[in-house]
């Protein structure tokens, strides 16, 4: 009953308005309150929740991003996307995925897709023509790819939440960020034939060698990031702090279009981003241990178990879970509130966590496109002054090539694992 009771109190303070990390506080505070719970406590298990050395990365991995943004890599990587896949039917629609596949290896967030390339790719698409329509509907949806290829702040997160290996899954998330990748190119495909887009012409040798030098040494940020991770040379936390400093390297150093002020202005975004994200994670661990506590990962195992032992109809009913809650709850905190009662389950349905962690993560992907409170609605929404509701109807249709990739990996598990078991051993 006591469980019930703080789910709606839980509810009732989203519905108000109330920030996610405070409503999730608020339920929280009135349980300690009520089972007059040491206060002292409470501190300890949030502290307990951001303890942990690999969540370090979290912040590194933001501010290199930033810090490439800052440094106008972006321009060289969306011209050398043009060069690759502009010719296509669809053009600059397939520049707009190519784009955010190569970004993802650097920033591997899809806020900071969005919000990265997001005001570019809508500027260059509108000035070549196209509608805005189009224009939102792929520049939102290619943004889920950027916490699947690695290096991913959702893999980071549930490698902390499960101890998993962080390096097996960045490796898990390269052959399923690509296929998400082609999906999504292939609906953009088939839409500019129906509407006849314009797309550039086939680039000369000498134009393609010119943009592929410029883009050459950014689209490095990825390799040496996976390579140093599956040969051992640094951690996924170490690896981190080398594409910071990478990114001032090329920015500083070689290119020379980082500012000392960008420089600092980085820092302060990536700052005042990790507090709200380590903010969220340690009221939601609190959350956490609370319905722990009160025995729902218990009672939630009965419940699994008495509906099903075969792991496919587990691994759905987990995905329509996560695909519910995201619509209501950042997904950060659904991470953290449900993998605690949910991973004790994965090794009964015989379910590898590395390859759990993949499907949540783009579940999650998925219920961030979906109303009312899909994030990238809101985070394209603000660039474009359109209404979110607007931004879900131009896209809407863009949803499904991504939920056939996540059926895909999620019922072949081979996708997904092959490549960390043949790096990292099985």
């Amino acid at each position: 009953m006591l469980n019930i009771t703080l789910f709606i109190i839980f509810l009732v303070l989203l519905i108000l308005g109330t920030p996610i990390a405070f409503a999730l506080l608020g339920a929280s505070s009135i349980y300690i309150l009520y089972m007059d719970v040491p206060l002292g406590l409470m501190g300890h298990v949030m502290a307990h929740s951001i303890d942990s050395f690999i969540l370090i990365a979290l912040p590194l991995f933001i501010l290199a991003a930033k810090l490439m943004e800052e440094a106008k890599i972006t321009d060289r990587i969306m011209e050398f996307s043009n060069d690759i896949v502009g010719w296509i039917p669809g053009g600059l629609g397939h520049v707009n995925v190519f784009g955010s596949m190569i970004f993802a290896g650097m920033s591997g967030s899809a806020v900071a897709d969005a919000g990265g390339l997001g005001s570019m790719e809508l500027a260059m698409m509108k000035k070549a023509g196209y509608d805005e329509e189009f224009s939102v509907a792929v520049t939102v949806s290619s943004a889920t790819i950027g916490p699947i290829l690695p290096p991913s702040l959702f893999f980071i997160l549930y490698g902390a939440i499960c101890q998993v290996s962080v390096g097996k899954l960045f490796l898990a998330g390269a052959i399923p960020g690509v296929l998400l990748g082609i999906a999504i190119m292939i609906r953009v495909y088939f839409h500019a034939l129906k509407h006849d887009y314009p797309r550039s012409s086939f680039p000369k040798m000498k134009q393609f060698f010119h943009s592929t030098k410029r883009a050459f040494l950014p689209c490095m940020t990825p390799v040496i990031i996976i390579a140093g991770i599956a040969s051992g040379i640094f951690t996924p936390t170490e690896a981190a702090a080398v594409a910071c400093l990478y990114a001032v390297i090329l920015g500083k150093v070689i290119y020379r279009t980082l500012s000392w002020t960008a420089f600092y202005r980085s820092v302060i975004y990536s700052v005042n981003l990790t507090a709200v994200v380590a903010f969220i994670i340690a009221v939601a661990g609190l959350f956490a241990w609370i319905l722990t506590a009160e025995g729902l990962t218990t009672g939630f195992a009965d419940f699994m178990f008495s509906i099903t032992d075969n792991k496919w109809a587990a691994m759905g009913i987990f995905i329509f879970l996560f695909l519910i809650l995201g619509m209501f709850i950042e997904e950060a905190a659904i991470m953290i509130m449900t993998l605690p009662i949910i991973y004790p389950l994965l090794a009964n349905y015989e379910i590898d966590p590395v390859h759990f962690g993949v499907v949540t993560t783009l579940t999650l992907m998925i219920a961030m496109l979906t109303p009312p409170f899909g994030l990238l609605l809101f985070v394209m929404s603000a660039i474009t002054g359109r209404s979110p509701m607007w931004v879900f109807k131009a896209s809407y249709t863009y949803i499904l090539p991504i939920f056939i990739t996540l059926l895909l990996i999620a019922f072949i598990p081979i996708i997904t694992l092959w490549l960390p078991n043949l790096l990292m051993g099985n």
